[in-house]
């Protein structure tokens, strides 16, 4: 379906018979096709289901639909406290043709087209006949475009863009307070829907995070943090409904690809541990300021995970207190030592992410 997308652009321009150049705002178009199916040709595999905030009307599920090798995940548009509704190719087009620059328009680039503009200021290239241009965005903002219509998906009318790195995870989110009437702290925890691209990657473990077919593995630490009781029935989402409020239902499970890595978060760790012993570093204890000296020389390298795992335990098993015959420094060794061991433990006992296994290398030229 060709599309004619209008955009503004800025320019800076020598006119004709005149030395110094000048900033312009034009106008120009470009013809896009953007790609239209039906819901037979591209299915759904995905469907998470978002809840009502409040008292409000609920949400429309989330349909991840494939098309060939990608998904695509509908564009809602909705405006104040009103629900999403899903975007109408039509809807579009319209939105396209007066230039609206908000979410009704998902093929906007370039320019505002709200800046004061003279009746005798040129509109269009055109208008600067003999002008030399020193710089123009024309170029980059049709690219621009191009790139926001091959995105795009038109399924049965209805607008879809390409999901990427928007593949859905659960996220388990504890939390504790202190019970007056039972005189003791108590924990609890909820569970986040959250696409994976909104997570950065060090930040991923897989304490937490979770592939949403590994709803068993979720509802465990949840009744391990008191959420929910033993119960549950991973087939029934009315048992554990409290817990994971927008459930994602799997039509295929084919599409979900997240592996769980939990490479980065310790590395990450190991970088905290490192840059925290920084100042404090010059008072240790020989063998401890050697095993420093060989972790920090590591991250500095880009060593890998498995490496630096290793000289985290040599580190871990080298803390001494700074103050001998002292219960605080003593019991402050131990609780460090015991956070490593658990990050070093977590890492080992984590399921290792799928890699392409290598190429064969051939004879060189």
């Amino acid at each position: 379906m060709i599309v004619e997308v209008p955009f503004h652009y800025a320019a800076v321009v020598v006119p004709k018979g005149k030395r110094k150049p000048v900033e312009v705002h034009l106008e120009s178009s470009v013809a896009v096709d953007v790609a239209g199916t039906t819901a037979e040709e591209a299915p759904v595999v995905l469907r998470w289901h978002r809840k009502a905030k409040g008292d409000a009307e609920g949400h429309p599920p989330i349909d991840y639909r494939r098309s060939g090798d990608a998904l695509f995940t509908p564009i809602f548009l909705s405006h104040a406290r009103e629900p999403d509704r899903p975007g109408r190719f039509d809807e579009m087009v319209e939105a396209v043709r007066e230039g609206v620059t908000g979410r009704d328009n998902p093929l906007f680039a370039g320019e505002c087209s709200g800046f004061r503009r003279r009746p005798e200021d040129p509109r269009t290239a055109e208008d600067l006949p003999g002008a030399v241009f020193r710089s123009t965005q024309e170029q980059a903002v049709a690219a621009e475009i191009r790139s926001l219509a091959a995105d795009l998906l038109v399924v049965d009318g209805f607008l879809f863009r390409r999901a990427r790195n928007a593949e859905p995870v659960y996220e388990l989110r504890p939390y504790s307070w202190y019970d007056r009437a039972q005189g003791r702290q108590v924990s609890g925890c909820y569970v986040d829907t959250k696409t994976l691209g909104s997570i950065d990657p060090a930040e991923r473990d897989v304490r937490r995070h979770f592939r949403v077919d590994q709803i068993a593995e979720v509802l465990s630490a949840a009744e391990a943090h008191g959420a929910i009781d033993d119960g549950w029935d991973h087939d029934v989402p009315g048992t554990y409904a409290r817990v994971i409020s927008e459930p994602v239902e799997i039509l295929d499970p084919s599409a979900l690809v997240y592996r769980p890595d939990q490479a980065p978060a310790l590395l990450r760790f190991a970088d905290g541990i490192v840059k925290y012993d920084k100042d404090a570093i010059a008072e240790a204890t020989r063998g401890q300021m050697l095993a420093y000296a060989d972790l920090r020389d590591a991250l500095k390298e880009g060593a890998c995970a498995a490496r630096v795992c290793d000289l985290l335990e040599a580190y871990a098993a080298a803390l001494t207190p700074k103050r001998e015959n002292d219960e605080f420094w003593f019991q402050h060794v131990a609780d460090r030592r015991a956070e490593i061991a658990a990050e070093i433990e977590t890492y080992r006992l984590a399921p290792l992410p799928e890699t392409p296994a290598p190429a064969i290398e051939g004879p060189k030229p």
